[in-house]
């Protein structure tokens, strides 16, 4: 029989080797079968237990997604795991916050609740110190709500004092499945490329959803159309989804808020939408805008969502219920 042998170094001063050959008897080599056995079928049990600790560490995980994906859905206020108001830019200038989402081909295929399918991204080209727009919130909820609108540099909450607020202030009260507008001012050139405009309501102070502006500089200009404000301007209002051209015309308006839906007689009212697109209409300066036809140096470009124009108007069937696109140009400024 061979010999088993074992020498850390063959070249040590002992000079000579191991001998092992004692160990190799019946009952040694009967305890290295139990212990070789032993160690086989403790590995095949810790290969099972570890399979079955992963496979209910990924069912675990599932569970939790899903628990998650109910619990959300679950949440009072929500719709359809959202909730149930929204923002933008009265311009046509928005797009998927982040690119998180894909603009739908026809807006007006949305099923009815919301403006889009999630967060938006505008671009406000503005035209200098005083320039404005207006941002549009909608309560897709069954009650009415209260909304404040805060604006910061970032998701942080730094505040930004270039932007203010304008006549309408920082907060508003929207009736159920209604929209509201809030105006903005440029108080100062803006020191940073984009600002975010976090809406928050009053069904639930813990949350709120988040529209980014981001700023572009355009012409400068001198006089920046303000709310209540009294304007001849040319319009043209197309279907935003087909492109037709549905009317054009000159019309006497007051920017922002119309004072005829105040009045007893709120069929003179125009549409929501329509004054507050004349505010942030440019000219060079006070005597130019006070010249018929000749103030005009920029153009507005707002897109109406259904309930900023014809919703539900029988009287108006071409435009009901659709997405709206106005350009606007100041004829001339009478106040």
């Amino acid at each position: 029989m061979k010999r088993i042998w074992l020498s850390r170094n063959r070249g040590d001063e002992e000079g000579r080797w191991v001998d092992l050959s004692a160990f190799n008897t019946p009952g040694v080599m009967r305890i290295l079968d139990i212990v070789s056995i032993s160690a086989a079928v403790l590995l095949i049990l810790s290969g099972v237990w570890l399979y079955q600790g992963t496979i209910d560490f990924l069912d675990s995980l599932e569970n939790m997604d899903n628990a998650s994906e109910e619990q959300a859905q679950s949440l009072p206020n929500m719709i359809e795991g959202r909730w149930p108001w929204e923002a933008k830019l009265l311009f046509d200038t928005c797009e998927p916050l982040n690119g998180t989402w894909e603009m739908p081909e026809i807006l007006h295929d949305q099923d009815g609740i919301f403006w889009y399918p999630g967060e938006v991204e505008c671009i406000w080209e503005h035209n200098g110190i005083g320039d404005r727009s207006v941002i549009a919130i909608r309560n897709a909820a069954t009650s009415n709500q209260d909304f404040t609108v805060n604006l910061s540099t970032n998701n942080d909450g730094n505040s930004i004092e270039e932007i203010g607020f304008g006549s309408t202030g920082n907060s508003l009260s929207v009736e159920a499945n209604e929209s509201g507008l809030i105006s903005l001012v440029l108080n100062a050139e803006p020191q940073t490329d984009y600002v975010y405009a976090t809406i928050e309501s009053s069904i639930d102070s813990n949350v709120s959803i988040m529209l980014k502006i981001i700023l572009s500089s355009g012409d400068q200009h001198g006089v920046h159309i303000e709310e209540g404000q009294r304007l001849d301007v040319h319009y043209r209002v197309f279907i935003y989804d087909t492109g037709q051209l549905l009317d054009e015309g000159d019309l006497f308006v007051t920017a922002g808020e119309d004072p005829m839906c105040e009045t007893d007689a709120p069929w003179f009212c125009y549409i929501k939408g329509f004054g507050w697109g004349q505010v942030g209409l440019d000219c060079i300066d006070a005597a130019s805008c006070r010249l018929d036809f000749l103030g005009s140096v920029t153009t507005n470009t707002v897109l109406l969502p259904p309930d900023l124009a014809y919703k539900n108007r029988d009287d108006r069937p071409e435009a009901n219920n659709q997405w709206l696109q106005f350009e606007l140009n100041l004829n001339r400024l009478y106040v």
